[in-house]
C-alpha cells in the first residue's frame, strides 16, 4: 500500500499534478505491467501545506511548499505529550502543585465555524466565556508531526453529560492563528477499547452498553481523538489547544446538546489534563505557508496573548 496525504480538499487528486502523476505511476505498473520501478517508491508521499490554484479555473495547479517521502507505514513517530497549566499555558512539564487548580467554560456556545462551504474561513470567537485555551510560549525551534494525537482531559459538568469539541492550531508571530485539526467526543461515550488504544490514539468504545453519563461536578478522565494530520511549527509560532462547544467543521455540523451547563477543565498535580502528538522530523519548507493560499488551514486574528518564555523544544 502507498499513502499520499496532504491538507486540501477530498478532490486532491483532480487539482495536484503530483498526485496525479504518481497514481499514473502505480497504474502502470500494477494494471497495465510496465516495469517502471514503482515497487521502489517511497510508501509515504506526504504533501506539504498545500497552496490553492493561482487561477481559480485551472486544474491540476495546486502546489505543496514541500513533500516529505517516508519508507513505510506506520510512520514511526515520537509521542510528545504537553501539559495544561492553570494560568493558560501549555507546556512540557507537569503542574507541579498539589492544589487544585482548573479553568471554566460556558457550555453550549456558538463556537467559530472553520472551513463551511458556504462561508469559507475560520469565525473569530464571539462568546470569550465559551471557550478555554491552552498555549504554549513562542518555540525556539521548529517541531513537525504527523498522525493521529489525544487530547485527555480531567473533566468535569454540572450535568450529566456533554460534547467536548477540540481544536489544534498555529499562532504565528504575525498575529494571526492557524488551524490545523479538530475533534470531538460526548463525554457519556468515552468508554475506550483498551485493546486497540495507543498513547497517541484513544479508541472508542461507542457500544450501546458502554455508554455511561457522568457524575455532576465530579472530575473524570476524557481521551479525546485528535484526527489525524501533519503540520509543520516554525520557531516563533506557538501551540494552541481550544476547548469548547462543537461548531461546524466543513460540511459537519454536531448535533450537540443543548443543556446549559459549566464545563471544568481540571490541571493539577492529582488531575493531569494534556495534549499528546507524534513527532517526527522531517524536511520543510523554511518559510511560514501564507494564510490567505493555504488549502483548508484558514487564519484568523489571533485574539489570546501567548505566555512568555521559552517553548518546548523536540523530546530526546
Amino acid at each position: 500500500m502507498w499513502l499520499i496525504s496532504s491538507n486540501g480538499t477530498h478532490e486532491t487528486s483532480y487539482v495536484s499534478d503530483y498526485v496525479f502523476e504518481v497514481q499514473k505511476r502505480f497504474y502502470a505498473h500494477f494494471v497495465k505491467g510496465e516495469d517502471n520501478g514503482f515497487e521502489q517508491e517511497p510508501h509515504v508521499h506526504l504533501l506539504q501545506e498545500l497552496q490553492t490554484p493561482k487561477d481559480p479555473k485551472a486544474t491540476l495547479a495546486a502546489v505543496p511548499t514541500a513533500v516529505t517521502r517516508l519508507d513505510r507505514l506506520p510512520v514511526k513517530v515520537t509521542p510528545m505529550r504537553l501539559w495544561m497549566q492553570a494560568d493558560g499555558g501549555l507546556g512540557a512539564d507537569e503542574p507541579a502543585s498539589a492544589q487544585a487548580a482548573s479553568s471554566s467554560y460556558r457550555y453550549p456556545v456558538d463556537s467559530p465555524s472553520v472551513n463551511n462551504p458556504v462561508a469559507e474561513g475560520w469565525a473569530d470567537v464571539s462568546a470569550p466565556d465559551g471557550q478555554l485555551t491552552f498555549t504554549t510560549a513562542a518555540l525556539p525551534q521548529d517541531l513537525s508531526y504527523y498522525g493521529e494525537g489525544s487530547v485527555d482531559l480531567w473533566l468535569s459538568t454540572t450535568d450529566s453529560d456533554t460534547d467536548v469539541q477540540v481544536t489544534l492550531s498555529e499562532v504565528r508571530p504575525d498575529g494571526m492563528e492557524m488551524f490545523v485539526q479538530r475533534g470531538w467526543l460526548r463525554a457519556s461515550k468515552r468508554q475506550l477499547d483498551e485493546s486497540r488504544s495507543s498513547t497517541l490514539r484513544p479508541w472508542g468504545d461507542f457500544t450501546e452498553a458502554s455508554v455511561k453519563t457522568l457524575v455532576p461536578n465530579e472530575p473524570t478522565l476524557l481521551r479525546v481523538e485528535l484526527q489525524k494530520f501533519a503540520h509543520v511549527f516554525r520557531a516563533g509560532s506557538s501551540l494552541r489547544v481550544t476547548i469548547d462547544t462543537p461548531s461546524q467543521t466543513g460540511y459537519w455540523v454536531f448535533g450537540n446538546r443543548k443543556t446549559p451547563s459549566t464545563n471544568t477543565v481540571w490541571h493539577d498535580k492529582m488531575r493531569l489534563s494534556s495534549i499528546v502528538i507524534g513527532y517526527v522530523p522531517y524536511a520543510h519548507a523554511s518559510e511560514r505557508p501564507s494564510c490567505e493560499t493555504t488549502l483548508r488551514q484558514p487564519c484568523r486574528k489571533n485574539a489570546v496573548a501567548v505566555p512568555t518564555g521559552v517553548g518546548p523544544r523536540e523530546p530526546s
